[in-house]
Protein backbone atom coordinates (compact mmCIF):
# COMPACT_ATOMS: atom_id res chain seq x y z
CA UNK A 1 0.00 0.00 0.00
CA UNK A 2 1.61 3.36 -1.16
CA UNK A 3 0.34 5.31 2.31
CA UNK A 4 2.58 3.30 4.36
CA UNK A 5 4.40 5.27 6.99
CA UNK A 6 3.39 8.68 5.39
CA UNK A 7 4.02 11.69 6.76
CA UNK A 8 1.83 14.86 5.88
CA UNK A 9 3.94 17.45 4.31
CA UNK A 10 3.80 20.83 5.49
CA UNK A 11 3.36 23.65 3.73
CA UNK A 12 6.34 25.09 1.78
CA UNK A 13 9.26 26.19 4.08
CA UNK A 14 10.52 29.60 4.01
CA UNK A 15 14.70 28.81 3.31
CA UNK A 16 16.27 32.62 3.12
CA UNK A 17 13.38 34.04 2.27
CA UNK A 18 12.62 31.57 -0.53
CA UNK A 19 10.22 29.06 -0.28
CA UNK A 20 11.07 25.57 -0.78
CA UNK A 21 9.91 23.81 -3.74
CA UNK A 22 8.77 20.11 -3.33
CA UNK A 23 8.37 17.81 -6.07
CA UNK A 24 6.22 14.74 -6.55
CA UNK A 25 8.44 11.80 -6.29
CA UNK A 26 8.94 9.43 -9.26
CA UNK A 27 10.33 5.75 -8.37
CA UNK A 28 10.80 5.09 -12.19
CA UNK A 29 13.68 7.56 -12.07
CA UNK A 30 15.81 6.44 -9.48
CA UNK A 31 19.48 5.23 -10.39
CA UNK A 32 20.66 1.54 -9.47
CA UNK A 33 22.03 1.27 -6.09
CA UNK A 34 26.09 2.26 -5.62
CA UNK A 35 28.67 1.62 -2.84
CA UNK A 36 27.44 5.43 -1.59
CA UNK A 37 25.44 5.04 2.01
CA UNK A 38 23.68 7.87 2.84
CA UNK A 39 22.44 8.71 6.76
CA UNK A 40 19.79 10.79 7.74
CA UNK A 41 18.49 11.22 11.47
CA UNK A 42 15.07 9.63 9.98
CA UNK A 43 17.45 6.93 8.13
CA UNK A 44 20.29 5.41 9.69
CA UNK A 45 22.62 3.54 7.78
CA UNK A 46 20.57 0.29 6.85
CA UNK A 47 17.65 0.76 8.59
CA UNK A 48 15.43 1.14 6.12
CA UNK A 49 15.41 -0.37 2.15
CA UNK A 50 15.75 2.21 -0.74
CA UNK A 51 12.99 2.56 -3.13
CA UNK A 52 14.16 -0.71 -5.90
CA UNK A 53 15.83 0.87 -9.30
CA UNK A 54 13.56 0.11 -12.34
CA UNK A 55 15.64 -2.34 -14.71
CA UNK A 56 15.09 -1.30 -18.65
CA UNK A 57 16.20 -1.97 -21.75
CA UNK A 58 17.75 0.20 -23.79
CA UNK A 59 15.00 0.76 -25.56
CA UNK A 60 13.01 1.74 -23.49
CA UNK A 61 14.69 4.40 -21.64
CA UNK A 62 13.88 7.03 -24.83
CA UNK A 63 10.04 6.01 -24.80
CA UNK A 64 8.01 8.57 -22.93
CA UNK A 65 5.72 5.65 -21.43
CA UNK A 66 8.48 2.84 -20.87
CA UNK A 67 6.76 -0.76 -20.19
CA UNK A 68 8.60 -0.87 -16.80
CA UNK A 69 8.25 -3.24 -14.42
CA UNK A 70 4.58 -1.87 -13.00
CA UNK A 71 4.73 -3.97 -9.63
CA UNK A 72 7.84 -2.55 -8.69
CA UNK A 73 6.89 1.03 -9.54
CA UNK A 74 3.50 1.08 -7.86
CA UNK A 75 4.56 -1.25 -4.66
CA UNK A 76 7.00 1.54 -3.78
CA UNK A 77 6.00 3.23 -0.58
CA UNK A 78 7.56 6.65 -2.07
CA UNK A 79 5.17 7.01 -4.68
CA UNK A 80 4.51 10.21 -5.20
CA UNK A 81 5.78 10.92 -2.01
CA UNK A 82 6.83 14.81 -1.67
CA UNK A 83 10.62 15.26 -2.06
CA UNK A 84 12.82 17.73 -2.22
CA UNK A 85 16.30 18.44 -4.00
CA UNK A 86 19.03 17.80 -2.36
CA UNK A 87 21.51 18.85 -5.01
CA UNK A 88 22.57 18.08 -8.43
CA UNK A 89 24.58 15.17 -9.13
CA UNK A 90 27.87 15.78 -11.10
CA UNK A 91 27.59 13.98 -14.19
CA UNK A 92 31.56 13.68 -15.08
CA UNK A 93 31.56 10.70 -13.10
CA UNK A 94 28.85 8.54 -14.50
CA UNK A 95 30.45 9.86 -18.01
CA UNK A 96 34.13 7.92 -17.19
CA UNK A 97 31.94 5.20 -16.00
CA UNK A 98 30.28 5.08 -19.51
CA UNK A 99 33.87 5.44 -21.16
CA UNK A 100 35.58 2.83 -19.32
CA UNK A 101 32.85 0.24 -20.03
CA UNK A 102 33.28 1.27 -23.82
CA UNK A 103 37.13 0.56 -23.63
CA UNK A 104 36.09 -2.72 -22.06
CA UNK A 105 34.10 -3.97 -24.92
CA UNK A 106 37.09 -3.16 -27.26
CA UNK A 107 35.20 -1.81 -29.85
CA UNK A 108 37.99 1.11 -30.32
CA UNK A 109 35.48 3.88 -31.24
CA UNK A 110 36.87 7.04 -29.88
CA UNK A 111 34.79 9.00 -28.27
CA UNK A 112 33.82 12.51 -28.81
CA UNK A 113 34.18 15.13 -26.57
CA UNK A 114 29.98 15.93 -25.21
CA UNK A 115 29.01 19.29 -24.07
CA UNK A 116 26.21 19.65 -21.94
CA UNK A 117 23.21 21.04 -23.50
CA UNK A 118 19.96 22.07 -21.91
CA UNK A 119 18.60 18.91 -23.14
CA UNK A 120 20.86 16.85 -20.94
CA UNK A 121 19.60 15.06 -17.46
CA UNK A 122 20.26 16.54 -14.49
CA UNK A 123 20.90 13.91 -12.08
CA UNK A 124 20.19 14.50 -8.42
CA UNK A 125 20.33 13.65 -5.23
CA UNK A 126 16.95 13.94 -3.91
CA UNK A 127 15.45 13.26 -0.30
CA UNK A 128 11.36 12.26 0.43
CA UNK A 129 9.40 13.34 3.15
CA UNK A 130 10.14 10.70 5.33
CA UNK A 131 14.32 11.27 5.32
CA UNK A 132 15.24 8.62 2.83
CA UNK A 133 17.79 10.04 0.11
CA UNK A 134 17.45 8.76 -3.42
CA UNK A 135 19.66 9.36 -6.76
CA UNK A 136 17.49 9.73 -9.64
CA UNK A 137 18.28 10.29 -13.40
CA UNK A 138 17.19 13.60 -14.14
CA UNK A 139 15.37 16.29 -11.33
CA UNK A 140 13.64 17.92 -14.53
CA UNK A 141 11.13 15.28 -14.81
CA UNK A 142 9.92 15.70 -11.07
CA UNK A 143 6.44 17.54 -11.22
CA UNK A 144 6.04 20.12 -8.24
CA UNK A 145 3.45 20.43 -5.67
CA UNK A 146 1.26 23.64 -6.21
CA UNK A 147 0.76 25.73 -3.18
CA UNK A 148 -1.76 25.73 -1.43
CA UNK A 149 -3.99 22.76 -2.63
CA UNK A 150 -1.56 19.98 -3.31
CA UNK A 151 -0.75 20.24 0.81
CA UNK A 152 -4.62 20.38 1.94
CA UNK A 153 -5.92 17.52 0.26
CA UNK A 154 -8.72 18.90 -1.25
CA UNK A 155 -11.93 16.83 -1.17
CA UNK A 156 -12.76 17.11 -5.13
CA UNK A 157 -9.79 15.81 -7.22
CA UNK A 158 -10.99 17.90 -10.24
CA UNK A 159 -10.61 21.14 -8.52
CA UNK A 160 -6.69 20.71 -8.16
CA UNK A 161 -5.14 23.16 -10.29
CA UNK A 162 -3.02 20.28 -12.36
CA UNK A 163 -4.74 17.04 -12.39
CA UNK A 164 -2.11 14.49 -12.69
CA UNK A 165 -2.12 10.79 -11.71
CA UNK A 166 0.61 12.07 -8.95
CA UNK A 167 -1.60 14.68 -7.26
CA UNK A 168 -4.59 12.77 -7.35
CA UNK A 169 -2.93 10.13 -5.82
CA UNK A 170 -1.44 12.36 -3.36
CA UNK A 171 -4.51 13.70 -2.22
CA UNK A 172 -6.00 10.51 -1.19
CA UNK A 173 -2.82 9.96 0.52
CA UNK A 174 -3.42 13.37 2.37
CA UNK A 175 -7.12 12.59 3.08
CA UNK A 176 -6.64 8.99 3.93
CA UNK A 177 -4.15 9.93 6.69
CA UNK A 178 -6.68 12.82 8.11
CA UNK A 179 -9.73 9.38 8.27
CA UNK A 180 -11.34 10.83 5.50
CA UNK A 181 -11.32 7.99 3.07
CA UNK A 182 -14.25 9.16 0.44
CA UNK A 183 -12.88 11.61 -2.07
CA UNK A 184 -14.80 13.12 -5.33
CA UNK A 185 -13.83 12.83 -8.43
CA UNK A 186 -16.94 15.44 -9.78
CA UNK A 187 -19.65 13.10 -9.63
CA UNK A 188 -17.82 10.26 -9.07
CA UNK A 189 -17.10 9.22 -5.52
CA UNK A 190 -13.55 7.87 -4.86
CA UNK A 191 -13.01 5.43 -1.58
CA UNK A 192 -10.08 3.97 0.36
CA UNK A 193 -10.16 1.12 2.35
CA UNK A 194 -9.46 2.00 5.92
CA UNK A 195 -9.06 -1.22 7.44
CA UNK A 196 -10.34 -0.54 10.64
CA UNK A 197 -14.19 1.09 11.96
CA UNK A 198 -14.71 4.41 11.37
CA UNK A 199 -16.04 7.19 12.93
CA UNK A 200 -17.22 10.91 12.20
CA UNK A 201 -13.44 13.42 11.35
CA UNK A 202 -13.66 15.40 14.17
CA UNK A 203 -16.60 14.24 16.28
CA UNK A 204 -14.99 11.02 18.08
CA UNK A 205 -17.94 8.56 18.76
CA UNK A 206 -20.08 9.09 15.62
CA UNK A 207 -20.45 6.42 13.53
CA UNK A 208 -19.96 7.78 9.99
CA UNK A 209 -22.84 5.23 8.34
CA UNK A 210 -25.51 6.30 11.57
CA UNK A 211 -28.78 7.06 10.42
CA UNK A 212 -28.71 10.16 11.81
CA UNK A 213 -25.38 10.53 9.66
CA UNK A 214 -27.92 9.08 6.71
CA UNK A 215 -30.82 11.97 7.13
CA UNK A 216 -28.39 14.35 6.96
CA UNK A 217 -28.25 13.26 3.25
CA UNK A 218 -31.50 12.86 2.63
CA UNK A 219 -33.01 15.20 0.35
CA UNK A 220 -29.74 17.00 -0.14
CA UNK A 221 -29.02 16.41 -3.98
CA UNK A 222 -32.51 18.25 -4.63
CA UNK A 223 -30.59 21.25 -2.99
CA UNK A 224 -27.61 21.14 -5.23
CA UNK A 225 -27.53 24.17 -7.44
CA UNK A 226 -27.92 23.10 -11.54
CA UNK A 227 -29.58 20.08 -10.03
CA UNK A 228 -33.14 20.95 -11.72
CA UNK A 229 -31.15 21.86 -15.11
CA UNK A 230 -29.89 18.84 -16.32
CA UNK A 231 -26.18 19.44 -14.70
CA UNK A 232 -25.74 16.36 -12.79
CA UNK A 233 -22.12 16.77 -12.65
CA UNK A 234 -22.01 20.49 -11.30
CA UNK A 235 -24.84 19.40 -8.30
CA UNK A 236 -22.40 16.60 -7.69
CA UNK A 237 -19.32 18.63 -7.29
CA UNK A 238 -21.40 20.83 -4.69
CA UNK A 239 -23.33 18.68 -1.69
CA UNK A 240 -25.43 21.32 0.34
CA UNK A 241 -27.70 21.19 2.91
CA UNK A 242 -28.60 23.83 5.63
CA UNK A 243 -25.79 26.14 3.97
CA UNK A 244 -23.21 23.99 5.08
CA UNK A 245 -21.10 21.92 2.65
CA UNK A 246 -21.15 18.36 3.48
CA UNK A 247 -18.61 15.90 3.32
CA UNK A 248 -18.28 13.24 0.88
CA UNK A 249 -20.12 10.05 1.55
CA UNK A 250 -21.36 7.10 0.16
CA UNK A 251 -24.96 8.22 1.43
CA UNK A 252 -24.44 11.63 -1.18
CA UNK A 253 -24.60 8.60 -3.93
CA UNK A 254 -27.06 7.28 -2.62
CA UNK A 255 -29.59 10.04 -2.39
CA UNK A 256 -28.06 11.17 -5.87
CA UNK A 257 -29.10 7.85 -7.36
CA UNK A 258 -32.63 7.86 -5.67
CA UNK A 259 -33.36 11.20 -6.82
CA UNK A 260 -32.68 10.89 -9.85
CA UNK A 261 -34.67 7.65 -10.40
CA UNK A 262 -37.70 10.06 -8.53
CA UNK A 263 -37.08 12.40 -11.22
CA UNK A 264 -37.11 9.61 -14.26
CA UNK A 265 -40.65 8.13 -13.58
Amino acid sequence: RPFHSFHPPAMPRQVTGKAKVEYFFDPSLVLPPDNDSFDTPAKPSGSLPRTPSIKRKPSELSSEHPSADDGVLFSSKHLFMPCTVVKDIDSAASASTSSASSAASGDGTPKKDHKSSSDDPVPALVKTSDGQLHKISDRRKLTPLTSPDDYLGIPDVLHLPNVTEASLLHALRLRYHLDEIYTSAGPILMSVNPYKPMTVPGTPGEDLYSEDRMMMYRGSTANFVGATSGNGALAAMAVAAGGKTLPCHLFQVADRAYTSLLSSV
